[in-house]
């Protein structure tokens, strides 16, 4: 088995499971000829690795004769011949054996559900239902998406976010793939009001389905929200950035950025308090030098606050606190199992 490449592998297990399945008796003839499995399986990995690092289908029809040029003693290399149209149709059908697969284990073993909103680069709003389930065959705990569902498909009879569409979404899912809700133990997502909302809800709705399932909200998710209203506690005059690249010349410091504080990248709060510190004193001096020219109040108001020791110390009690919940998030989005760290 190639290093690091062990789950492309695992989708050439599932198509050849599924082809088993099938019954069908003879090799699809989408992957190559039965007699050389070795083509087959490399352009099983190549499809895997355009769709894990999210390249154009395009790349395809200058990769296959690229690797002829650099392998011209690989009979597998010689052998690869697929376009972009191709590429686009085999990547569909391997999706289907994945899923097909997933589908299999599901049917017979308990799993936990993971449900988030995603927005794709045409605008589409989906909802992204993953499953998380213990794999006797490899003895560990799997993640697999399960399934992308439009939110907003008018072909569909259930059309929006609601509790109530989105639990009709989801159960349409199951029945369509025919898993046995007796499996579905467990439920996870974000605090969204119309996802874990007390009354009206996904989630409510779950519990009265399904008496016992087990209902988590984003523990990542909570932290971050934590952290995020302890900090607006602060005076809001906390809050500096700006360019001043010159100012960093001459005092010689790193020529960083100031960087912005997203709130959907939760960790991303400490990395923002810690660049300011770091910068400090090229922005006093950045500020003090553009106070006669610009003639702004907002810059009188930044230097001032530049110069407060309060200020100073606020954001140093942040850099020393924020680390500890940066850890603890982390600690929650590690692809392993952690109860072994209780």
């Amino acid at each position: 088995m190639v290093a690091g490449y062990g789950w492309p592998y695992a989708v050439w297990a599932a198509v050849r499971n599924n082809i088993q399945i099938a019954g069908s008796g003879r090799r699809s003839s989408h992957l190559g000829d039965s007699s050389n499995e070795g083509v087959a399986l490399v352009k099983i990995l190549l499809i895997c690795f355009i769709a894990e690092h999210n390249l154009p289908f395009t790349i395809v029809d200058h990769m296959i004769n690229l690797c002829k040029v650099m392998f011209p003693d690989s009979a597998i290399a010689q052998g690869m011949s697929m376009k972009k149209t191709k590429c686009t149709d085999l990547t569909r059908k391997l999706s289907k054996c994945v899923t097909a697969e997933l589908v299999n284990k599901l049917k017979q073993h308990k799993f936990s559900v993971i449900v988030d909103k995603s927005t794709d680069v045409g605008t589409t709003k989906c909802l992204t239902v993953l499953v998380k389930y213990y794999d006797p065959d490899t003895k560990v705990i799997q993640t697999g998406i399960l399934e992308l569902i439009d939110m907003y498909d008018d072909n569909k009879e259930c059309v929006g976010s609601t509790g109530e569409n989105l639990f009709e979404l989801l159960m349409k899912t199951f029945t369509s793939h025919e898993i046995p809700l007796d499996n579905f133990v467990g439920f996870a997502a974000d605090g969204a009001a119309n996802i874990m909302g007390e009354r009206n809800s996904l989630s409510s709705r779950l519990r009265d389905a399904m008496p016992g399932i087990t209902i988590f909200k984003c523990i990542c998710h909570s932290i971050h929200l934590c952290a995020s209203e302890a900090a607006k506690t602060l005076p809001r005059h906390c809050e500096t950035k700006h360019s001043f690249k010159q100012a960093q010349q001459f005092l010689e410091l790193k020529p960083h950025k100031i960087l912005h504080a997203c709130q959907t990248r939760w960790l991303s709060l400490h990395q923002a308090v810690d660049r300011i510190l770091e910068q400090w004193e090229a922005l006093k001096l950045y500020f003090k030098n553009n106070i006669a020219e610009e003639r702004l109040k907002s810059v009188e108001y930044i230097l001032k606050d530049l110069n407060d020791p309060s200020v100073f110390l606020y954001l140093n009690f942040l850099n020393f606190i924020l680390p500890s919940f940066s850890r603890l998030n982390l600690m929650f989005q590690r692809d392993g199992p952690t109860i072994d760290l209780l």
